[in-house]
């Protein structure tokens, strides 16, 4: 998939889930790092995860990071991105949104998603396998 197609992963939704569509992002840091490539598709792994274990109907954008940060809506990413490496000298690639709120920097963890997906969706349990 190249960086900058949308990928929509539509999937049978749970009993109480309801008919919204989250829009997720992912920022990607292979595009200026190609050393990141394998952080980059855990995240995929992570997030399709997620989508399926709390059977969210998403609209999964991946983003290069070179493009974030020309994007204003994600100005908040590129300052917290940039304190972050002035602070510990670490890339807090990939980044997680979920319908606005960043999830996470690095490689997510299943759980974080399903949080921020059912909290979409008004739930506040995780939903599905335990953290992976």
């Amino acid at each position: 998939m190249k960086e900058t197609e949308k990928e929509t992963q539509a999937h049978p939704p749970s009993q109480d889930s309801n008919k919204t569509t989250a829009k997720i992002l992912i920022v990607t840091g292979s595009c200026c790092m190609p050393w990141m490539a394998p952080l980059d598709v855990e995240a995929r792994r992570a997030v399709a995860r997620a989508v399926t274990d709390t059977g969210t109907k998403a609209v999964i954008e991946v983003v290069p990071a070179s493009v974030a940060f020309l994007k204003s809506a994600l100005w908040d990413v590129r300052k917290q991105l940039t304190e972050t490496y002035i602070k510990s000298h670490q890339v807090g690639l990939p980044v997680i949104i979920v319908n606005g709120r960043i999830i996470s920097f690095g490689v997510p963890e299943v759980t974080q998603i399903r949080l921020a997906l059912n909290a979409s969706k008004g739930r506040n349990e995780p939903q599905g396998e335990e953290n992976e």
